[in-house]
């Protein structure tokens, strides 16, 4: 405000302009930027974004200074900017930089998954199973969080890599193993269906797992004999739980585990553990 000589005011008023942070998609850089050098990797290997997001990705990755376009992996992916032709935000359109080589191997798609060989899961990690053989990436393989994992359910947990008819006999992790692996011995014999059960006689138990009850006599694979959690054991209750070996109808006297002890074990109190 302004007083002038003859006692009256005005007023004058400046305004200044304010850059915005967030960037339209107009005003990106199209230098392109194959190896996000100029950007922030996110830890899928796959979005770059700006470097002024200060981290890529996250539960709160579009209330960064960019918002969801810049800093956010989802976003980034289906904006269809390619790191090879632009620069951040954009996408690496080879699945990431040579750090990451291994974990956007198993999230592009089964397409990329490895197709040599391997028996033995030696390239891979062998769920307690013996049957799945995970993506190294996944950490570990299988597990409630598995599908969460970095390779997703089809890497890294052990019913969709089952279902997935991939054979580790013919391709790589992941892929599963028809018949178990040499470092999965107590578990690769546990087999879903009764046709495939031992049918040498065991009266003794000889060759399982002796519930405390005495008559139940378990697979090996199960790792303990009944509980209040051996139906979730690799075996399943068919194998695992006395109440299922009991009416199922195999005798130990003319079949191997699973099956029941006819008339118990001396040495059943110092065998085994649970009860159920």
């Amino acid at each position: 405000i302004i007083k002038s000589s003859s006692g009256s005011y005005s007023s004058t008023s400046t305004s200044t302009s304010k850059n915005s942070s967030t960037t339209s998609k107009s005003s990106y850089s199209s230098s392109s930027d194959p190896t996000c050098a100029h950007g922030i990797l996110h830890s899928d290997g796959i979005a770059c974004c700006d470097s002024a997001c200060g981290v890529c990705g996250g539960s709160s990755c579009s209330s960064s200074p960019g918002g969801a376009s810049n800093c956010c992996s989802s976003s980034i992916q289906s904006s269809g900017r390619s790191c090879n032709s632009n620069s951040a935000p954009c996408f690496l359109g080879s699945g990431g930089s040579s750090v990451t080589t291994m974990t956007t191997t198993t999230t592009s798609g089964s397409s990329a998954y490895s197709n040599s060989p391997d028996p033995t899961c030696s390239h891979g990690l062998i769920h307690t199973d013996g049957i799945a053989c995970c993506d190294t990436s996944c950490g570990t393989c299988g597990g409630s969080s598995c599908a969460s994992s970095p390779g997703g359910a089809t890497s890294c947990c052990s019913s969709s890599i089952q279902t997935s008819g991939r054979s580790c006999s013919t391709v790589g992790p992941p892929c599963s193993m028809s018949s178990g692996s040499s470092q999965s011995t107590s578990t690769k014999t546990i087999t879903k269906t009764s046709s495939s059960y031992s049918s040498s006689p065991d009266p003794t138990c000889s060759h399982g797992l002796i519930h405390s009850d005495g008559i139940a006599c378990c697979d090996a694979g199960c790792g303990s004999c009944g509980g209040t959690s051996c139906s979730s054991s690799p075996g399943g209750a068919s194998n695992c739980c006395s109440s299922s070996i009991q009416t199922s109808g195999r005798s130990c006297d003319t079949v191997g585990p699973p099956c029941a002890l006819s008339s118990g074990t001396s040495g059943s109190s110092s065998k085994s553990s649970s009860s159920t």
